[in-house]
């Protein structure tokens, strides 16, 4: 008595016996998603544009495509006070170096506390950034402007380094302006759809396409923070002024002709993740490489992962995690030479 035979659809078999459906493939010297053992998904980044900047203080945005897989990143912006000495930041040079402040978010249809993904990862960015010393330090102290009412009514923002000898500098000494030191802080949110396969390359590029794209706005003071009952004269061109309101507030400047490009000081470097299978040929054994993994097959099967963050014959970062094959040296330099080669637009 023949029984039928059960037929599985790849996405079904993928969940059932992952490890089995890849198997099969790389023996025909294939893989699930038809690409080559070394090929790479094409990363297609679309710039973002922002009429002005508002209230939300955003100063930069990407969207970047990886197959089905989509990354939106928005960096916005911050301004704290810092405890340094004036003198510290007339001696920062290209040594000093700043990161951004991710927070990644896996859209599953559910909201919640972050996982344990999303909090590796947005780390990973953060540490990621900061050791490849995208971001001078120095580009990121700010000296912010004060708005000013003038005898006739009119509101003016005057900024420090364009007074010249228009203003007088006494009045804004007198605001303790020199006492205080201000910085930018960059914040970058990166929401995913359609995930495919590990994540890091993905945020990683929107985060740098995103980074290329901002522009510093500049920022003023409303008023001196004394007493609303003194009035501290500000001439200007001949006119006298006066702070104004009584609370102390950062406000962005929405004109764009004054808003400052970040320059990143190198070339970006960017992500490539490769994953290591073990493949049983004829009774041999032997680890194959797989860039970009895709699909549950190969993300599941890949315990052993090569991380290469590369600009062109520069590497930047490379992490190496063993698992279930054998990473050998051959493996390693191949990873290397396929990262090192790779082409973005």
């Amino acid at each position: 008595m023949s029984y039928p035979q059960t037929v599985f659809p790849p996405q079904v078999l993928s969940r059932i016996a992952p490890d089995l459906l890849l198997q099969r493939h790389l023996v025909q010297g294939l893989r699930p998603s038809l690409r080559k053992f070394d090929e790479f998904r094409p990363l297609v980044s679309t710039p973002g544009t922002f009429n002005d900047v508002g209230t939300n203080s955003v100063v930069g945005l990407a969207t970047v495509r990886n197959g089905d897989a989509f990354a939106f990143c928005g960096i916005s912006l911050g301004v704290v006070e810092t405890s340094k000495s004036p003198e510290f930041f007339e001696e920062l040079n290209d040594e000093e170096y700043a990161s951004i402040y991710p927070v990644v978010e896996i859209s599953r249809g559910r909201s919640g506390a972050p996982t344990d993904e999303e909090m590796i990862l947005s780390q990973t960015l953060h540490d990621t950034i900061f050791h490849l010393k995208l971001i001078p330090l120095l580009l990121l102290s700010v000296t912010p402007g004060y708005q000013i009412l003038e005898e006739d009514s009119a509101l003016t923002i005057l900024y420090p380094q364009d007074m010249g000898d228009e203003v007088d500098q006494e009045s804004f000494q007198e605001l303790n302006i020199s006492k205080k030191n201000f910085r930018y802080i960059l914040y970058a949110h990166i929401k995913v759809f359609s995930r495919s396969g590990p994540l890091f390359d993905l945020v990683h590029y929107a985060t740098i396409e995103a980074l290329k794209n901002v522009s510093l706005p500049r920022v003023y003071l409303a008023d001196s923070g004394i007493d609303p009952n003194i009035r501290i004269p500000i001439r200007s061109r001949g006119n006298f002024g006066h702070l104004t309101q009584a609370e102390q507030r950062f406000y962005v400047d929405e004109r764009k002709d004054i808003a400052s490009p970040l320059k990143l000081s190198l070339d970006a470097a960017v992500s490539s993740t490769f994953g290591v299978v073990e493949l049983m040929d004829q009774d041999e054994s032997r680890s194959i490489l797989l860039a970009d993994l895709e699909g549950e097959a190969e993300e599941f099967c890949s315990e052993s992962r090569i991380n290469v963050t590369a600009s062109g014959e520069s590497l930047r970062h490379v992490t190496i995690i063993g698992g279930g094959a054998n990473v050998t040296l051959d493996t390693i330099q191949n990873a290397l030479q396929i990262a090192r080669e790779r082409k973005f637009a």
